[in-house]
């Protein structure tokens, strides 16, 4: 069903994202050596929300085709998980959320 609801140029974030998401989710599966179990890594701690670290950075240049640079990027355990793009209050809606998805 997923391949005809998302449009082919979208497949790869899509897929990206779903990864993404099993990971922060379910954790990562990781063996030790040969003959051992796997265990697994949790990358957020869901049960104990206080066990993570949360941060907040301005202003983060990423470099790449297109350098962004979002006004706040939201962390968690240092994986960015938000991203947060501040508007005076004479910014239309529409600029402010076309900006975000720049972004």
């Amino acid at each position: 069903m997923d391949e005809v609801l998302i449009p082919r140029v979208l497949r790869q974030l899509y897929d990206a994202n779903k990864e993404v998401y099993r990971l922060l989710r379910y954790g990562v599966k990781e063996k030790s050596g040969a003959g051992e179990q796997n265990q697994t890594v949790w990358l957020v701690d869901w049960a104990n929300p206080e066990a993570n670290d949360f941060a907040i950075a301005e202003e983060v240049t990423v470099a790449g085709e297109n350098t962004k640079r979002p006004d706040l990027v939201l962390y968690v355990n240092g994986i960015a998980l938000g991203v947060i793009e501040l508007k005076r209050s004479t910014v239309s809606i529409g600029e402010g959320i076309r900006q975000n998805l720049d972004n």
